[in-house]
């Protein structure tokens, strides 16, 4: 099953926290790229670090919704790269396409995990087939990090071709 990552680069000013998600190149996954400014009282550069430097980086990780034992199924989970943590928040919800537009379907996951995924730190979703109808899917991921501020973004991995499964 292929996974599909994002970066999350949290940048620090005297005036704005920065964050920019990098995204893949190819652009499949997700957007280019997602830039937000927040006030910086949310979170300061450490002491002795240069305005404008890099303070954490972490990838947002999650298979394509694919089904399993008459269910469609999602997982996601993250990875630190340079963060002053070692876990995280992660919670993943299933869409599907259905009369033109994405609608939530099944159970949401939601888990405190360790960094680095694996069948104990990934957060699942499911939702169940009730028809065979052919559709694509997408998962919803959101990381957030244990005791860090970081961004409200959610990355977005849709399925290459829709499945024989509605909800």
């Amino acid at each position: 099953m292929p996974k599909f990552a994002s970066t999350l680069v949290v940048l620090a000013t005297a005036v704005f926290l920065t964050l920019s998600l990098t995204t893949p190149a190819h652009g499949r996954t997700g957007p280019a790229s997602d830039v937000r400014s927040i006030p910086s009282t949310a979170r300061h550069a450490p002491t002795g670090q240069a305005q404008g430097e890099l303070i954490c980086r972490f990838n947002t990780l999650a298979d394509r919704v694919h089904r399993s034992s008459g269910q469609a199924s999602g997982h996601a989970w993250w990875e630190n790269i340079d963060c002053d943590t070692n876990q995280a928040v992660v919670t993943v919800r299933l869409q599907q396409h259905v009369g033109g537009s994405w609608k939530y379907a099944g159970s949401t996951g939601k888990k405190t995990v360790y960094s680095g995924g694996g069948s104990a730190n990934r957060a699942v979703a499911r939702a169940d087939c009730n028809a065979s109808t052919r559709t694509q899917w997408r998962t919803v991921v959101d990381v957030d990090l244990v005791g860090i501020f970081d961004d409200p973004f959610r990355r977005y991995i849709e399925t290459e071709n829709p499945l024989t499964c509605r909800n």
